[in-house]
């Protein structure tokens, strides 16, 4: 009986985006917690979001095969248009500064296109249930949305997870 060494020394997480997405989740908890006692994240926060979003842009760029680009486009025209609606100066769907916006997107990089909308759903309920706890922290009618993009990211990891595994996001 031989044993297969490189099935035992194969990574288990072989996706690149399952280690941005564990990147973020630690920035954010970081920038979740100087938003709560500052009501503000550092503006450095910023510049790894926007980095991370590019990033993951390039990666879909370098995995996209010509069967996949209506996916690639659709992903991130939705993207694209979920995080303009979610922008303070158009407030359609959240007011929020470009650092929250760029944390959104960020993870919506990490996202299938299906998933995308479907997050900006999560963000709205976890927002509906933590709002009266994070607007004692606020002043006037703002209040820390760090909190509300972590764990709309937490939430969801097992929803895609279990809608992947019913076959309903590709």
């Amino acid at each position: 009986m031989a044993v297969d060494l490189n099935y035992w020394l194969e990574p288990a997480l072989r996706d690149p985006r399952t280690y941005g997405l564990f990147f973020l989740l630690g920035s954010f908890t970081v920038a979740s917690l100087s938003d709560i006692r500052r009501m503000s994240a550092q503006s450095e926060f910023l510049h790894v979001w926007v980095l991370a979003l590019l990033s993951l842009f390039v990666l879909d760029v370098y995995l996209m095969r010509d069967a996949l680009f209506d996916r690639f486009v659709a992903k991130w025209v939705a993207i694209t248009v979920l995080s303009l609606l979610s922008y303070r100066g158009v407030g359609l769907f959240f007011k929020l500064e470009w650092g929250d916006v760029a944390a959104i997107a960020a993870v919506c990089g990490i996202l299938s296109p299906v998933m995308i909308p479907i997050f900006f759903v999560l963000l709205k309920v976890v927002n509906l249930v933590a709002l009266p706890m994070l607007r004692p922290f606020g002043k006037g009618n703002a209040y820390p949305f760090m909190p509300v993009v972590t764990g709309a990211t937490l939430a969801s990891i097992p929803l895609a997870s279990w809608l992947q595994g019913l076959n309903l996001v590709i």
